[in-house]
């Protein structure tokens, strides 16, 4: 599995959808953005609508209502396929 995969992977296990803010590595003065993976997509959070996936768009909704001041949502966007290489 390629590592793209794998991120794609651990944002589906994490709901399905991750604010923006939390998807990066390091810590203190040395953070940076993870890159957001190919089967997910970065959105802000009044597009939800546009999301054309029903289930991107309810752990979207559902991250939104956990928080409501996020602004920037990476959720998965090809939910069938990440489904399936969380299973194996």
């Amino acid at each position: 599995m390629k590592l793209t995969d794998k991120n794609a992977v651990e944002i589906y296990n994490s709901g399905g959808a991750v604010a923006a803010g939390d998807w990066k590595n390091g810590s203190g003065n040395f953070v940076t953005p993870r890159p957001i993976p190919q089967k997910c997509i970065k959105i802000e959070s009044n597009q939800i609508d546009s999301i054309k996936n029903a289930n991107a768009r309810i752990a979207a909704r559902l991250l939104l209502q956990r928080r409501p001041k996020v602004r920037k949502i990476i959720v998965v966007n090809q939910w069938e396929e990440v489904e399936k290489l969380a299973a194996q």
